[in-house]
């Protein structure tokens, strides 16, 4: 099953490794890479969230993965996220948290705001592309089954035993709330931020 994951995660039109290939200064591979090794990091420091070492290489994840490619802030975001959720659960059950941890789940998103801070200091784009607009007008325009067929495009008809072990699905998600706000939060922006919905569906790899 390993081997065959990575024959097809290598051989897919919109994967990284032929996109490499085919045009070497294409973003999405280094966007790849950075979401890898983010999601290691964040493996971790969900055990572990006051480990400041772990903390400064995730901090560090973020601030340069921005400069390939926006997109890497998205960990950042998620990962805050993650932590605020659990403050208002603790608060509506009149349980205890821990500020501190809250605290620093801030830093990386942080570092991922100077990085975007510093591309517009660098660059500064020459029209007048609004993101919002953007996103509102393909949400608007983008056919529903277009938009799901996207999926099988990019993965597959393997999402068909999604709805076989959906149970396992589910208590996956339920366990690892990361892996499942950052699904949902690019299964969002994959349908409104443009076009290439398999390529922004592309960003769930890990």
């Amino acid at each position: 099953v390993r081997l065959l994951l990575i024959i097809l995660f290598s051989t897919h039109w919109v994967g990284a490794l032929r996109l490499s290939y085919y045009s070497p200064i294409h973003v999405e591979s280094m966007n790849t890479a950075f979401n890898l090794i983010g999601f290691i990091l964040v493996f971790y420091l969900l055990k572990t969230p006051k480990n400041l070492r772990l903390l400064a290489t995730f901090c560090a994840v973020i601030f340069f993965g921005v400069f390939f490619r926006e997109t890497v802030i998205f960990l950042a975001i998620i990962y805050f996220a993650v932590f605020i959720h659990s403050a208002l659960t603790a608060v509506g059950n009149n349980e205890a948290f821990s500020v501190k941890e809250v605290f620093l789940a801030g830093f990386p998103l942080l570092s991922g705001l100077i990085a975007f801070s510093l591309t517009r200091i660098i660059a500064s784009p020459d029209n007048e592309y609004s993101l919002l607009a953007n996103m509102v007008a393909w949400m608007y325009q983008k056919p529903f089954p277009t938009y799901i067929q996207s999926y099988f495009t990019t993965y597959g008809p393997m999402l068909a035993l999604l709805v076989v072990s959906y149970k396992v699905v589910r208590d996956f998600l339920k366990i690892e709330k990361f892996n499942a706000y950052y699904l949902a939060f690019i299964c969002l922006v994959a349908w409104g931020i443009g076009s290439d919905t398999d390529r922004f569906l592309y960003w769930a790899i890990p």
